[in-house]
């Protein structure tokens, strides 16, 4: 059988299970594996459990492993033994439904309704998990992948930095997740029709991010009489705008101001000179795009959280400011304090903590690889498709696993037609169009039979 056959054959299988898709994802948006972020299990543990009796209904042992009680961490593989190794990557937590009454349909109803899903999780990230059960439970009874070994995880703990999910699985189970591939989220989506052709994003990688903490103390006194006092809300405050005007280096070190290079038709590749000028002409298009381009081009950093005071009548002894600062790859500890001691000089009693939340980190992507994005999107879309490597500006698994060695790419397409600001992704009434589930399932089955 040929590989054009062996596509068709499979699009042909998923096409005509598309109900079991919808009801897989479905049951999964139905459990409130709600993360917290404060240590309380998200019970997790009922995804993986839910999605073990999936695949063995495909005759695909799984596994499920806690590093504590409720957080499951699902594993499961097919195929040969040798050949390539390719891990699909996906998670079963989501974030809080925050004030459930403010929601259309109820978050963990899975409602479908003016044939969208709703529900929290829809998209983030159990619209992917779903798609990458099902095509390898469909692959497998198919009989493949015959050249090589897939393998999966739906992992606990995302949304909260990974501890009890792929942090952890990197310790004990290295093994399992060293392959020759890995897809996860964080790509996939259109960034519509440029020069001609339909564009969309492939993950290649993600900014770091830190969180620095500055307190600024001083001994305080009553708000009747502050001449002569130091009052830490106005040292905070002039940290605060210094760190607004606090200029920074622009480069374009994302692969993705290659592709926009093209879009604009220039004749010399970006530079930190005429950078800014191509994001502005981006801009008057996608003012969204732009903002993501912007976020690859530089180091970021906003103030997040103020504290301090807690009577009215008081000058405050302490004052704690927050700030998110967003690294690329390259960039260190040394530039974020060169920052904010630049933002320091002559205030007095600051005090600096810098937490280091992830490192950031790309995987190569070469032309063979773009071009199989490239096909699984364009059969999946049914028009070619143009690929664009991006890096992330916030984060996702995959920076646990790039350090073992595996390239890992987000790799989660969006029907071009889908309209990507009614997803609500960890917002109130977080939905997905029914039918983008499938073409999502079409284009990770593509890319897995052109790899192995």
């Amino acid at each position: 059988m040929t590989l054009a056959s062996l596509h068709a054959r499979v699009e042909q299988a998923l096409r005509r299970r598309e109900a079991e898709l919808i009801e897989l994802h479905r049951a999964l948006v139905r459990l409130p594996t709600v993360n917290h972020g404060d240590g309380r299990s998200a019970d997790e543990t009922a995804a993986a459990r839910l999605a073990r009796d999936f695949l063995a209904r495909a005759g695909i042992q799984a596994e499920i492993l806690e590093p504590a009680p409720g957080r499951g961490n699902l594993l499961a593989s097919s195929g040969a033994a040798d050949g390539p190794a390719l891990l699909l990557m996906s998670h079963s937590d989501v974030v809080p439904a925050g004030d459930e009454q403010a929601w259309i349909h109820p978050p963990f109803g899975a409602d479908l309704d003016g044939g969208r899903i709703w529900g929290r999780g829809a998209y983030d990230c159990k619209m992917l998990a779903a798609a990458q059960l099902f095509v390898m439970a469909v692959l497998a009874e198919e009989g493949l992948p015959r050249g090589g070994r897939l393998r999966l995880v739906m992992a606990a703990d995302e949304e909260a930095g990974g501890r009890q999910g792929f942090r952890w699985l990197a310790e004990v189970r290295p093994d399992f997740l060293r392959c020759d591939v890995a897809l996860c989220e964080g790509g996939g989506a259109s960034l519509g029709d440029w020069n001609g052709e339909s564009c969309f994003t492939i993950g290649a990688g993600e900014k770091g991010r830190c969180e620095v903490q500055v307190a600024f103390r001083a001994p305080g006194g009553h708000a009747s009489t502050p001449w002569g006092r130091r009052n830490p809300i106005r040292d905070a405050a002039e940290f605060i705008r210094r760190l607004g005007d606090t200029p920074v280096e622009v480069r374009p070190a994302s692969p993705v101001f290659q592709t926009v290079a093209q879009w604009l038709r220039l004749s010399e590749p970006l530079s930190p000179a005429n950078l800014d000028w191509a994001i502005g002409q981006i801009e008057q298009r996608s003012p969204a795009l732009a903002r993501s381009l912007r976020a690859q081009s530089r180091l970021s950093f906003a103030p997040t959280i103020i504290r301090g005071g807690d009577k009215s009548n008081s000058l405050p002894d302490e004052v704690v400011v927050t700030c998110d600062f967003r690294l690329l790859p390259g960039d260190d500890e040394a530039l974020v304090e060169q920052v904010v001691q630049r933002c320091l000089e002559g205030i007095e009693a600051a005090r600096v903590r810098i937490d280091w939340t992830s490192e950031a980190s790309h995987s190569p992507l070469d032309a063979g690889l773009l071009a199989r994005f490239e096909a699984a999107a364009s059969r999946a879309a049914g028009r070619p498709m143009r690929g664009a490597p991006v890096w992330c500006a916030g984060f996702t698994d995959a920076r646990l696993v790039r350090p073992l060695g595996t390239p890992v790419y987000g790799f989660q397409f969006i029907e071009p037609n889908a309209d990507p600001e009614r997803l609500g992704i960890h917002c109130v009434d977080e939905s997905i169009e029914v039918g983008m589930l499938l073409p999502c399932a079409v284009a990770l089955a593509s890319f897995i039979l052109d790899m192995l």
